[in-house]
């Protein structure tokens, strides 16, 4: 079961983590094509904007958690660093993978697709956890890591 999550934060209450969906998936969510899967089963392939998404992983890969954690336009997305930080320090993630879809389908990276992978690997390296991957998914889909483009 992958649980994915918001954040909340009540008046005076610290953030939390509120579940807002569950979908029945109990693959261990490591490699790309897992992470495809995932995504074409959450309905991530349909959108007509981009958005970005966190799955964070136990060192076992279990997931621990799945976060939308940004809502771009037809052709981009922002890279929210703090957001991310948050969600992976809430969810105890020993491990993260970023995700974010291609609306037109394409799944060929840009320039700032390639620094938003770097700057996701100094997320990691500032918290002292590992970026697993980062993928794009369209009709298919591109990593990174497979790729040799991150770290």
């Amino acid at each position: 079961m992958v649980k994915k999550y918001r954040t909340e934060k009540g008046r005076g209450k610290p953030i939390r983590l509120v579940c807002e969906a569950e979908y029945d998936y109990s693959d261990v969510v490591r490699s790309p094509k897992k992470v495809f899967n995932l995504m074409k089963k959450i309905g991530v392939l349909k959108d007509t904007e981009e958005r970005m998404y966190l799955i964070c992983l136990s060192k076992a890969g279990e997931v621990k958690g799945l976060f939308e954690v940004s809502h771009g336009t037809v052709s981009s997305t922002p890279l929210n660093e703090r957001g991310i930080a948050q969600r992976i320090l809430l969810s105890d993630a020993a491990e993260f993978i970023a995700v974010h879809n291609h609306p037109s389908g394409n799944t060929e990276p840009s320039l700032n697709d390639i620094m938003c992978s770097r700057r996701l690997q100094k997320i990691a390296d500032i918290l002292g956890i590992e970026c697993i991957d980062n993928i794009i998914v369209g009709d298919g889909y591109f990593s990174f890591c497979e790729n040799g483009l991150l770290g």
